[in-house]
């Protein structure tokens, strides 16, 4: 595996737990186990919120660096 694919797998997990993580939260922390109040569900969401941004530095990073295609 290349640095491009290791980055596009990341890209898409990062993704993934990320929109998990906005849309819903509640119901993902309580199968972890973790009582969910309006505190934990924000830094859940906010969490979640800077896991889409990683995503998106790492497929805008592989275009400025010449890494697609």
């Amino acid at each position: 595996m290349n640095f491009r694919n290791l980055m596009i797998v990341a890209a898409v997990l990062w993704a993934i737990n990320g929109i998990g993580l906005v849309l819903v939260s509640a119901p993902l922390l309580s199968v972890l186990g973790v009582t969910a109040d309006r505190y934990v569900t924000w830094m859940a969401q906010a969490f979640g919120a800077a896991l889409i941004g990683y995503a998106l530095m790492g497929l805008a990073c592989q275009e400025r660096h010449g890494l697609r295609g």
